[in-house]
């Protein structure tokens, strides 16, 4: 009972801590801020490669903690495939910390905190701090290169 309380209250508090930090952002941040919650929202929610991975670049570079030289697109929808067919999860949270845009690029800090099982039961508690590259091309905010942290 006091797990799900305690769900509740990081669900509520994620909720209004992001809400008020969105009032203080200018349309731009918003959109960029938009990109970042639909990508998670089509892996984790709706289980959608091709949504997860529409608004990377495809030159796209980044780092993870899981490999020593940065992925690319192809890689990262590998990635992404692998974790739509293994993994089952129960919560997930994104929390921004800054979006910083200079004419048409944006870099954004944020916080990712997950919970679920695997196929096989095993479960898992997952937190990483990220740092996005986009940049604007026909009006589109696209991700160019990412950082990824476990903490």
């Amino acid at each position: 009972m006091k797990k799900i309380i305690i769900l509740a209250l990081l669900v509520i508090l994620s909720f209004f801590s992001s809400f008020v930090f969105a009032q203080e952002w200018s349309k731009q941040q918003m959109q960029v801020w938009k990109v970042i919650e639909q990508r998670w929202d089509n892996l984790i929610n709706k289980k959608n490669l091709k949504g997860f991975v529409k608004d990377f670049h495809p030159e796209f570079r980044g780092f993870v903690n899981w490999r020593a030289l940065p992925i690319n697109k192809t890689i990262l929808e590998q990635g992404g495939n692998s974790v739509i067919e293994t993994v089952n999860f129960s919560f997930y949270v994104i929390e921004p910390v800054s979006i910083i845009i200079e004419d048409d690029t944006a870099v954004v800090h944020y916080f990712c905190n997950t919970r679920g099982n695997t196929n096989s039961g095993k479960p898992f508690d997952s937190e990483f701090r990220y740092t996005d590259f986009l940049i604007k091309q026909k009006g589109k905010w696209v991700t160019i290169g990412a950082h990824k942290e476990k903490l």
